[in-house]
């Protein structure tokens, strides 16, 4: 498990501010965002934890929101579906 700080509540992390704990996937990691990409959350264990693209159509997660041990997993997953409609 793993402390994710959100830093921006925009868009798929809307409404789960300050932090959420979560299952994270320690063998991949993004250590900046690319060009055009902006963090939206962080830990200790990851720089970046969730990110979006300028646009607001591409998103990344380092940790697993659907496993039933990520608290409000299935919030980001309702967030993304909000995201797509625009």
């Amino acid at each position: 498990m793993v402390h994710v700080r959100i830093i921006d509540e925009d868009t798929i992390l809307r409404g789960l501010s300050p932090s959420i704990k979560a299952w994270e996937s320690h063998t991949d990691e993004v250590t900046s965002p690319p060009p055009g990409f902006r963090i939206l959350a962080e830990s200790d264990a990851a720089k970046v934890q969730a990110m979006v693209s300028s646009d607001n159509t591409v998103f990344g997660v380092q940790f697993h929101p659907e496993v039933k041990h990520t608290e409000k997993g299935l919030n980001v997953f309702q967030n993304f579906i909000s995201a797509c409609k625009v």
